[in-house]
């Protein structure tokens, strides 16, 4: 009998080992991210709308992939190895020029990239706000960070530009619609049909080094001068190799707003420019790598045969231990 129990419960810990190996386990872990919007040089853009345009898109992020992100609005004014410890993205919004970064303040941005950092740098249509943006301020971060031969935001004498296409825009053809025929192919899965944007243009002076998102090819460009210039160009690239952090520069910083188009509807729900955003930052967070589901263990017919001697062998003992007689002592005569 001893024996029998024995082998029961041998039997029985090999079946809790492989019930906990066997069931497909989703080994999700819970990731904190932070994105942290840069408003201590002079913006040219509403921050607040800013922050709940962005905290919008990334709640659906959190969801889906059970995740936390943080979203912070940076107001301190000194950019440091110390500030941008511990963010993942840094989002540089248009600025109106008032305030320059010091050289201090872009080589750290430029320790940031090669620590892996994400930096986000966003203009936005001349005609968008008032204060203007001035990519002068934004050309000048990249001519820090050794990128100025090769992207750059449009700028004549410190004044930027608006892309107008008069044939197949909106609103007088300062939006612009963006079909995916018009993008890289590797990014072309972020979206279904397009963007309905408002936009200024980047010039990409080494295409082959990034991916981009070029402007229909009737549209033209009006600067704040009224000059008028025809040609190829872009509202978004993103460095290919991410092994020195990856650089974003964004032509159309309204979309991640919740302001209100001219269209009367907001732009992240304009065609498909919230599943956009939203999947530019969860390729650029990694997400989908980093919370993969992970299956442990045997194989499920395995399990379910130590579950079923398991089962059989403790009802066969039970089954003994109720039929077999008790032994009645002796009385002493």
């Amino acid at each position: 009998m001893k024996k029998k129990y024995a082998i029961m419960c041998i039997l029985l810990i090999l079946l809790k080992v492989n019930v906990a190996n066997t069931y497909p386990i989703s080994c999700e872990t819970s990731w904190k991210y932070t994105i942290v919007i840069d408003a201590s040089h002079g913006l040219a853009i509403n921050v607040s709308a800013l922050k709940t345009g962005i905290e919008n898109i990334t709640a659906l992020i959190e969801r889906e992939y059970n995740i936390t992100i943080d979203v912070w609005v940076f107001k301190d004014g000194r950019i440091n190895k110390t500030a941008l410890s511990g963010v993942n993205i840094w989002l540089i919004p248009p600025l109106n020029g008032s305030i320059f970064y010091k050289t201090f303040e872009i080589n750290a941005l430029k320790w940031f990239l090669e620590e892996g950092g994400i930096l986000i740098i966003s203009s936005s249509a001349y005609i968008s706000y008032n204060p203007h943006p001035n990519p002068l301020v934004l050309n000048d971060i990249l001519r820090g960070l050794e990128l100025e031969t090769k992207v750059r935001f449009y700028h004549y004498e410190g004044i930027g530009d608006t892309l107008y296409d008069s044939i197949n825009g909106l609103v007088n053809g300062c939006i612009i619609n963006i079909t995916t025929n018009l993008m890289s192919e590797e990014l072309r899965n972020y979206l279904n049909k397009s963007l309905i944007i408002r936009s200024s243009s980047i010039e990409i002076l080494v295409p082959s080094e990034f991916l981009v998102i070029n402007a229909p090819p009737t549209a033209f460009s009006l600067n704040g001068n009224l000059s008028v210039s025809y040609g190829n160009f872009s509202v978004f690239a993103m460095n290919k190799t991410r092994s020195g952090g990856a650089i974003v520069l964004l032509g159309f910083a309204e979309v991640l707003t919740n302001e209100t188009s001219p269209l009367g509807v907001p732009w992240l729900k304009l065609g498909d420019n919230l599943q956009f955003i939203k999947n530019l930052l969860i390729d650029l967070l990694q997400v989908k790598q980093r919370t993969k589901p992970q299956i442990l263990g045997l194989t499920f017919p395995l399990y379910l045969i130590y579950f079923a001697l398991g089962a059989i062998l403790l009802v066969l003992s039970v089954i003994e231990l109720r039929q077999k007689p008790k032994k009645i002592p002796r009385r002493r005569t």
